[in-house]
């Protein structure tokens, strides 16, 4: 009879310990979980700042491009400008040298 209470009260203690093992289990897990939806909500978000950031970005691009082609049309403006300011000093050099000459 002792010999089957100690048995009873072994096999009882083994349960307590299973029970306990899956309750840290079943811990473990839900904290892993918890864990995991954590690094998914924070990866998301760090996903949405990288999206802006490159948002802005090429924005910006895009207004430095403008500002480049409208600085080129400037230039070329100016160029032309300038090349038709040069042809009349040269006609007027011309008529002079012409004068000169009469």
């Amino acid at each position: 009879i002792d010999a089957c209470r100690r048995q009873e009260y072994c096999i009882k203690e083994e349960n307590s310990a299973v029970e306990s093992l899956q309750a840290q289990l079943s811990n473990s897990y839900r904290r892993s979980e918890s864990l995991e939806e954590r690094n998914r909500e924070e990866l998301e978000a760090k996903k949405l700042e990288f999206d802006g950031f490159v948002s802005q970005w090429q924005d910006e691009v895009t207004m430095r491009d403008m500002q480049i082609r409208d600085f080129e049309q400037r230039l070329l403006t100016e160029e032309s400008s300038l090349q038709t300011m040069m042809e009349r000093v040269a006609a007027h050099e011309l008529e002079h040298m012409e004068e000169a000459k009469h």
